[in-house]
C-alpha cells in the first residue's frame, strides 16, 4: 500500500513485565491498583503488557525496552506507566457502564470472538494468539467483554450529548485545514523491476509502466469506463475493491498522490501520477471540504472530545490507590517469599539511589 505512516513516539499501548519486574512472582489474587475499591489484579497488568510488549520485541529485540524515552524513563517504564493508566481508566468507565446497567449480550460475545478467531485464522490461530500472549482463554475473554461493554457506554453516553451550530462552526474554523477529505479509486501500474536489474533495464520498466498509465488515462477520459481498466492494477485486491480508496485526509497518503488527489474536482480523472510504487491513474469520486458536507463529521469529533472530558471526570472523582511496586525486582520478591518461614522478618525496600536492595530487620 502506499500510505504514508507516521512515527508515534509511544508504541502500543499494553506489555510485559521481562526480568526487571515481578512478571510470575504475583499471584491471580494480588492488586496492582484499587479503584474506589475494586481491584486491578497483578495478573491484569501483566496480560495485558504482555500483549503489547510481545509483537514489539519480537521485532526489535529484548534489549529496545531499555531504551532511553527522554527523562530518565526507558521504554520499558513508560509502557508500563501507561498499561496502569489505561487499565485504571477502563476500571473507571466500566464501573460506569455497571452503573448505567449497560450489559453484554452473549450473542455479542460470541459474534465478537467468531470476528477476532477469523482474523487470526481459526481456531488454531486463536490458540496460538494466547500463547504467544501467555492468555488464559476465560481472560481474554473477559478483556473482550469488557470492550464491548466500553464500546456500548461510549455509545450510550454520546447520545446524550448535544453539539450546537455554534461548537461545530468553531470546530470548523480551527480545524478546516486538516478537516477535508477526498474519496478517491485508483489504478496502479507498478514500476518496479526485479532484483539486480541494470540501469537500463530499470529505465525501461519503468518507461513501460508509464506508456501503459498514460495509455489507461486516455482511453477513461476519452469515455471508456474506470472499471473496466481496474483489472489492470498491480495493487494486490485492487480488483475487489474496484480500485476504491474511500475517503481519507490530507497526511495518509503518500505526498505526490495527496497533492493530486486534494487538486482534482469530482468525476475527474488524472494523468498517470508517479509515486514510490509506479503510476496511479485516479479518478476523483467525491468531496467534503464544506462546512455543510463536513458537519457529521465534526459532530461525531466534538462528542469524542466531550466524551474525553467525561471520563477525565469520573477518574478525577473516582478514589484510585497504586499498589504496584515498580522498584521492586523478581529476585527481590522471590528473596522475601523465601523469607516468610524463618524466625527473623525481612522488609526490603530500595535504597535511595535506586541502585542497591536496603533490607530492614525486626528482631
Amino acid at each position: 500500500m502506499f500510505f504514508n505512516i507516521r512515527k508515534k513516539s509511544a508504541i502500543m499501548v499494553s506489555t510485559v513485565l521481562v526480568g526487571s519486574m515481578f512478571l510470575t512472582a504475583c499471584s491471580e489474587g494480588e492488586l496492582a491498583a484499587k479503584v474506589n475499591g475494586e481491584g486491578v489484579t497483578m495478573a491484569e497488568y501483566n496480560q495485558v503488557f504482555e500483549m503489547v510488549k510481545s509483537p514489539y520485541v519480537s521485532q526489535y529485540g529484548e534489549e529496545s525496552l531499555s531504551q532511553e524515552m527522554g527523562e530518565g524513563m526507558t521504554l520499558e517504564k513508560m509502557l508500563s506507566e501507561q498499561v496502569m493508566d489505561n487499565l485504571i481508566f477502563n476500571e473507571v468507565l466500566v464501573q460506569d457502564a455497571e452503573k448505567r446497567d449497560i450489559k453484554v449480550s452473549k450473542d455479542e460475545l460470541e459474534k465478537s470472538l467468531k470476528e477476532f478467531k477469523e482474523q487470526y485464522g481459526g481456531e488454531e490461530g486463536y490458540k496460538k494468539f494466547l500463547e504467544e500472549n501467555k492468555i488464559e482463554q476465560k481472560d481474554f475473554e473477559k478483556m473482550l467483554e469488557e470492550n464491548l461493554m466500553l464500546e456500548s457506554h461510549a455509545e450510550q453516553v454520546k447520545k446524550e450529548m448535544k453539539v450546537s451550530e455554534a461548537e461545530v462552526k468553531d470546530y470548523y474554523e480551527q480545524n478546516k485545514d486538516y478537516l477535508s477529505q477526498v474519496k478517491a479509486s485508483h489504478i496502479l501500474i507498478g514500476a518496479e523491476a526485479k532484483e539486480g536489474a541494470t540501469e537500463e533495464e530499470i529505465a525501461k520498466v519503468e518507461e513501460e509502466a508509464k506508456a501503459k498509465a498514460t495509455e489507461i488515462s486516455e482511453a477513461i477520459k476519452s469515455g471508456k469506463k474506470f472499471e473496466d481498466y481496474v483489472d489492470q492494477s498491480t495493487e494486490p485486491g485492487a480488483a475487489e475493491r474496484k480500485g476504491d480508496l474511500g475517503y481519507f485526509g490530507k497526511g495518509q497518503m503518500v505526498p505526490e498522490f495527496e497533492e493530486a488527489a486534494f487538486s482534482m474536482k469530482v468525476g475527474e480523472i488524472s494523468e498517470p501520477v508517479k509515486t514510490q510504487y509506479g503510476y496511479h491513474i485516479i479518478k476523483l469520486v467525491d468531496k467534503k471540504d464544506t462546512i455543510e458536507s463536513l458537519k457529521s463529521d465534526i459532530e461525531n469529533a466534538i462528542k469524542d472530545q466531550k466524551y474525553n472530558e467525561y471520563a477525565n471526570e469520573l477518574k478525577e472523582k473516582a478514589k484510585i490507590e497504586i499498589l504496584l511496586k515498580k522498584e521492586e525486582t523478581k529476585d527481590s520478591v522471590e528473596a522475601k517469599d523465601g523469607a516468610d518461614g524463618e524466625e527473623k522478618k525481612s522488609e526490603e525496600k530500595p535504597a535511595e539511589d535506586g541502585s542497591k536492595t536496603e533490607t530492614k530487620t525486626e528482631e
